[in-house]
């Protein structure tokens, strides 16, 4: 990979209303940069569904996704050098982290210190594996998914779904296991103290809250046990950084001045 420099250009693709996207758009909140890195650092690329279609459409004036790039996706293009591309939620806002050095507002949002910071990640890996999960319930109970899933009615399996449930269950508890003492003596961060919006609370209250809008359901209801971060869910909704699905909605259609500064 080429060296980062000054005239590097980058150019994110984001789809405001999903998932991953989603812990994206809660980063670029909570970092409050300026809004003077839209034109001369980072151009966003907004995507939204069309059915008809069956594919993602940008924007009008908006750069198309390169062919078959999931979402989010970065491109990174330093001069006189191929581009690299970055997938990855949490490895962009990494990225980031490192761009935008001392910019913005807001400490590390990986987290103060090698503990929290590993801590941090080791929550981000944790809510991946039970997303897994939770996807895999869903194809197996919701007629929803047969529009995408790839399966047919008759193949979804009571068995299979149970199976998630355990599996999920076991990723969902080992959240609530590590935050519970701090967040009972009123931290704000699931990372910890002394923090007020990670990329462990953005990965978390993303699922929350896209489960939520879409299906009409909780990954907290459906692996259970989560009262600890239920009642953080609640309180995170009104923290400065979190952005609901209407405006994610407003951000695909008008553009993500509004999570800038300035």
């Amino acid at each position: 990979m080429s060296t980062n420099t000054p005239s590097t250009k980058h150019t994110l693709w984001l789809w405001p209303t999903g998932l991953y996207p989603r812990r994206l758009i809660y980063y670029l909140r909570a970092k409050a940069l300026p809004l003077s890195h839209l034109t001369t650092t980072l151009t966003i690329s907004s995507l939204a569904v069309d059915l008809l279609a069956g594919d993602f459409v940008p924007r009008p004036g908006d750069e198309p996704r390169p062919s078959g790039a999931s979402l989010p996706c970065l491109r990174i293009e330093p001069p006189n050098a191929s581009p690299t591309y970055i997938y990855e939620s949490t490895a962009i806002a990494e990225y980031f982290e490192e761009l935008f050095a001392g910019q913005g507002r807001g400490g590390d949002m990986v987290g103060e210190g090698v503990v929290q910071r590993a801590r941090t990640r080791d929550i981000v890996a944790l809510i991946n594996d039970a997303i897994v999960f939770s996807g895999f319930h869903a194809y197996n109970t919701s007629e929803q998914t047969l529009a995408f899933s790839g399966m047919k009615k008759e193949e979804m399996s009571e068995g299979n779904a149970r199976f998630a449930v355990m599996r999920g269950s076991r990723m969902m508890g080992k959240i609530e296991s590590l935050v519970k003492e701090d967040l009972e003596k009123g931290c704000r961060s699931l990372s910890g103290e002394g923090q007020g919006g990670t990329l462990a609370d953005f990965a978390v209250m993303a699922v929350v809250d896209y489960m939520e809008s879409q299906y009409g359901t909780s990954i907290l209801d459906t692996f259970g046990g989560c009262g600890v971060l239920k009642r953080w869910c609640e309180e995170a909704r009104g923290q400065s950084w979190f952005v609901g699905t209407e405006e994610c909605a407003k951000l695909e259609k008008e553009g993500f001045e509004g999570l800038f500064v300035g």
